[in-house]
């Protein structure tokens, strides 16, 4: 949501030209997504004796988006209280309850605020994936025959993005080419598309996409998303000269963005380092911030990985992926108690994604995850085998299922699906491969400790082979840090450590 919510203006009625100018440089700096400074200047216009209501509501909705959620309930209150209508406090109060755990509360503010503004892209787009969220299919259509996206880019980005989660991605597909043919390129709705041709298992069409969307300006928050969709189509010379751009003009998102490069590559080192840089400049950002935890764990530092983890569940409460991170670190301690911890998150996660209207293949993917490491073995291996037929991501897929044979003690089934996906592999890119091969070692040290004693030496077998052929992918390595000129004296990648 921006400061200045189309269709509203948040000055005064009789601004002074500084009040006038304050408000401009906030709004620019959201633009640029430097909610910290935008933050400081509200904080100084809400030391007056009577602060506005676009004052109140404006720092509220930062403080939510940053976690500080009873700072921002104070501030949305005190902002209904001075005006009960307004549109944009309601929706924000309502974004507030949801992260807060409060559905029926969330849709209370949220419904107010579409009587008063039937359009509204943030309050409908937050009730829209409230109900996604909560499965509540009918009342999502029913949401959507609403959205009249006729020249409305945002409206077109909801409409596109709600029939994508609906699972419909020939219609979603239709809106983002109707409008795109219509009105010329757009980055986000080119990227939206890619998105979309992955999901229908059109990965050359989505190379299409994203590598048009990444030629053209986009907001600097964008730049992740940008580099995790060129590099899921093995676009990795151009996610290079992408985050080469954003260097140049100061992104603040580039070391994240560089840790979403690394982690595809598996060099889980240098990932890490990137992640802490990209954490430290962007504090109060989820996707930084959970990248951060994702990395440093996998670098074999879980304490600091799970200081990084709470606060991307902070950030982000209901993201099954913040959850499964936060429960993987406290997996990692030899204390039953943060054990236990772990088991509930876990079923936490799994209760979010089964209860969604619709789950895409990453989502089932995370789905089976959760079920084994919760020791459910033969339903997660059921739901690996149904992912395979929807996935992009095939010998990932097979290597989770071949971990599901393991922890099942079967033998037999091992050397199948180890046949099949070596073959998969074989079909990846060889910095895609290395990211898989180096995924798999990994993952075969995280369960050890569920693995049956008959299964423990063809783990351990199964990882030595893995891992020696991620080490004749090095050159692959060395040649990415050459073209992407990291410095000499950024850490080694070294293999995953025993967890």
């Amino acid at each position: 949501m921006c400061a200045r919510p189309k269709g509203f203006e948040p000055q005064p009625s009789d601004p002074d030209q500084n009040d006038e100018l304050r408000w401009l440089r906030i709004d620019l700096l959201w633009a640029l997504d430097r909610l910290g400074e935008a933050r400081t200047e509200l904080e100084m216009l809400n030391t007056a004796e009577d602060p506005p209501v676009t004052a109140l509501r404006a720092l509220g909705e930062i403080y939510r988006i940053e976690g500080r959620r009873a700072d921002a309930r104070r501030l949305l209150n005190l902002a209904l209280h001075k005006d009960p209508h307004d549109i944009f406090t309601l929706a924000c109060i309502g974004a507030l309850e949801i992260d807060d755990g409060q559905p029926d509360i969330a849709r209370t503010h949220l419904n107010q605020a579409l009587k008063l503004w039937g359009h509204y892209p943030f309050a409908l787009s937050q009730l829209v994936n409230l109900e996604l969220d909560e499965g509540n299919g009918q009342r999502v259509h029913e949401l959507l025959e609403t959205v009249n996206e006729t020249g409305d880019t945002q409206m077109v980005s909801l409409r596109s993005s709600t029939l994508y989660d609906l699972g419909e991605y020939e219609d979603a597909w239709q809106v983002l080419e109707d409008h795109l043919i219509g009105t010329g390129d757009n980055a986000a709705l080119l990227r939206a598309r890619g998105w979309v041709e992955v999901a229908m298992n059109q990965t050359r069409r989505a190379a299409v996409s994203f590598g048009e969307a990444a030629q053209l300006d986009d907001e600097p928050s964008a730049l992740v998303d940008t580099i995790a969709s060129l590099i899921r189509v093995g676009l990795w010379q151009e996610a290079l000269a992408t985050i080469g751009r954003a260097q140049g003009r100061h992104n603040p998102h580039t070391d994240t963005a560089l840790a979403t490069l690394w982690l595809g590559a598996g060099a889980w080192d240098i990932a890490a380092h990137h992640a802490v840089t990209g954490a430290e400049d962007l504090p109060r950002s989820h996707r930084a911030i959970y990248a951060a935890a994702y990395s440093v764990r996998r670098a074999g530092r879980p304490g600091e990985a799970m200081g990084y983890a709470h606060q991307a569940r902070d950030l982000s409460p209901r993201d099954p992926s913040s959850i499964v991170s936060l429960a993987e670190c406290l997996l990692l301690s030899e204390n039953s108690q943060l054990s236990e911890a772990a088991r509930v998150l876990l079923e936490e996660a799994l209760d979010r994604l089964t209860r969604r209207v619709y789950r895409h293949a990453d989502d089932v993917e995370l789905q089976g995850w959760c079920l084994m490491r919760l020791g459910r073995v033969g339903e997660a291996a059921d739901v690996f085998l149904r992912a395979l037929s929807t996935t992009d991501r095939t010998a990932v897929v097979l290597l989770n299922l071949l971990l599901t044979c393991l922890l099942d003690g079967d033998l037999n089934q091992i050397k199948l699906v180890k046949q099949r996906a070596d073959q998969e592999l074989a079909t990846l890119d060889p910095q895609t491969r290395r990211g898989a091969l180096a995924t798999g070692v990994h993952d075969l040290k995280t369960i050890r400790k569920q693995l049956p004693p008959e299964a423990m030496t063809v783990a351990k077998q199964l990882a030595a082979q893995y891992q020696e052929a991620v080490g004749k992918l090095e050159p692959v390595l060395e040649k990415l840090k050459a073209e992407g000129h990291e410095a000499p004296d950024l850490p080694e990648w070294t293999s995953p450590v025993t967890r």
